[in-house]
């Protein structure tokens, strides 16, 4: 699986452009009795759900997606509330192929196809699946373009479980007992703290770098990242809980802290646009979100009727 270092999905491109197809091929009968010859039909779109899978990455289970009733199902799902499905989806969107009395594989239209990947992608990275079905007949270079805000919606999404989960670890280190008030401050100090590693020590705090971005106090900073801060912030979450989950001795609230400083720093370090706190972005991702629920609606209006058949 390897991509070109201008273009990151190079390999998926590949897989969903080469697997798009546009004829089948039929077998026509002969006056002959000895046989039959293929014939290669002019038809709508598909994909192979085979095809499909060998582009996401990461720990998803796929075995149950061969039933064409599950495919079903997340088709129903991921439509849009004000979208109706005017066929059942196993008529218009799922096609079974078949090899003599074995399942070989299944059709998929290009609406089927963007609705898996909606749905594998609340798992797994598929925002650019998502795209590619979202955006016909598009380049590499202008799918990877697109992708960026949309992206910033997953990778929200990731750092919030992230957090929660850091601060799942602080949480270890404050008594049952401590009163709900000190609770807060000690989390709210935790996330100055990872602040002011990525941020550099200009901020004293998160309300400081909020106030020099001319961020909403009440919206959280992670809201206000573009791509790539998001990007190495969420990188620099995992690490430090990998690390942590890993440690088997001086698991203290410093030695927490240490680990923290070495990753935010570091990634501080290895940001390669600019300085961090130069990548905040004026546009929220719940902005981002309601453009792109936008966007999918106006494609499912204009494909949820084009069957695969």
């Amino acid at each position: 699986m390897q991509n070109n270092t201008l273009f990151p999905y190079t390999y998926e491109f590949r897989i969903l452009s080469d697997g798009r197809k546009t004829t089948r091929e039929f077998r026509e009968l002969t006056l002959w009795p000895d046989g039959s010859k293929p014939v290669a039909v002019t038809a709508r779109e598909y994909w192979l759900l085979s095809d499909l899978l060998k582009t996401v990455r990461g720990n998803y289970s796929t075995q149950y997606l061969k039933n064409t009733f599950a495919l079903d199902r997340i088709i129903r799902k991921n439509t849009p509330k004000k979208v109706n499905l005017s066929e059942s989806p196993l008529n218009a969107h799922i096609h079974v192929k078949m090899q003599g009395v074995n399942l070989a594989d299944i059709e998929l239209s290009r609406y089927a196809c963007w609705t898996l990947m909606k749905e594998i992608g609340k798992t797994v990275p598929t925002v650019f699946q998502q795209e590619y079905f979202l955006n016909p007949n598009t380049k590499l270079g202008d799918i990877c373009a697109s992708l960026r805000e949309p992206g910033r919606v997953y990778l929200r999404a990731k750092g919030t479980q992230l957090e929660k989960q850091l601060h799942g670890i602080l949480n270890r280190f404050i008594t049952k007992s401590t009163p709900t008030h000190l609770k807060s401050k000690y989390h709210s100090e935790l996330n100055s703290y990872t602040a002011r590693c990525l941020y550099g020590n200009a901020y004293t705090n998160v309300r400081d770098i909020k106030e020099s971005h001319n961020i909403p106090l009440e919206d959280s900073l992670s809201d206000y990242m573009n791509f790539d801060l998001l990007s190495a912030y969420c990188n620099a979450l995992e690490n430090i809980i990998a690390i942590w989950d890993t440690k088997t001795s001086q698991r203290t609230y410093e030695s927490l802290r240490q680990v923290i400083y070495n990753e935010m720093t570091q990634a501080r370090t290895l940001f390669n646009k600019g300085r961090p706190e130069q990548n905040f972005s004026k546009t929220p991702v719940s902005q981002i979100q309601q453009l792109q629920d936008n966007r999918e609606l106006e494609f499912a209006k204009q494909y949820v009727n084009i069957k695969v058949h």
